[in-house]
């Protein structure tokens, strides 16, 4: 095991760059998630191998008011709080998020428990993650308007004769995600030596659903 460490901390980072991109382009990719421009704000979202890495107790949030000038535009809010246990190597987080879209307010509301896992090396460290999550989604159709609706005169005016099939739909949910991170040093000539953390990481979402996509071919 301490061979096996040790060899992974000695692995350059161009390796572990080119291994990326040859397994990279053989897989899929498909999604409507919501997605946030402040990546050191939800990183626990966006992979859930980052709980507990910094140590300690971290709270973190954001919030995205999309196309304000359109009404009901898109409405997105998401919190963490995580914190790590250094005598396990683990990382244990709470993750909350709510999306609301646009006339027939589709919300989205998930609650998670993320848990993450360190292997540690000499300059690197390899950190796994999981985050299992139930998600509920729900529309209301009432404030929809379908063709058989309109009248070319007076506008909405008829009853429509659309049925819904069903408003409100919950489901489980789980996301997988790998961190590698390296500590450096960076020399800045007469400045001297500033210590640097490079992150390089991938997360599955939805894995039961990619599982289902693989299975049906």
């Amino acid at each position: 095991m301490i061979h096996t460490l040790h060899a992974f901390s000695k692995t350059p980072i161009y390796v572990l760059a080119i291994w990326l991109a040859l397994l990279l382009p053989g897989l899929s990719a498909w999604s409507q998630d919501p997605s946030f421009s402040q990546f050191y704000a939800n990183r626990v979202y966006l992979n859930p191998a980052f709980t507990g890495l910094d140590g300690g107790v971290a709270v973190s949030g954001a919030a995205r008011l999309q196309w304000l000038a359109v009404d009901k535009g898109f409405k997105t809010y998401n919190a963490a709080v995580e914190t790590q246990l250094p005598f396990w190597r683990v990382g244990l987080g709470l993750h909350l998020l709510h999306n609301q879209e646009g006339h027939a307010a589709l919300n989205t509301t998930q609650a998670g428990v993320t848990f993450s896992y360190t292997i540690p090396g000499e300059k690197n460290n390899l950190h796994f993650g999981f985050e299992g999550r139930v998600t509920q989604k729900s529309i209301d159709w009432s404030k929809l308007v379908f063709s058989d609706q309109l009248d070319p005169v007076y506008g909405v005016v008829n009853p429509t004769a659309a049925t819904p099939v069903m408003d409100q739909i919950t489901f489980g949910d789980l996301d997988f995600g790998i961190v590698w991170r390296n500590e450096g040093q960076l020399k800045l000539g007469r400045r001297g030596v500033r210590q640097v953390r490079s992150h390089l990481g991938m997360s599955f979402h939805h894995l039961p659903h990619l599982v289902s996509k693989s299975a049906q071919g």
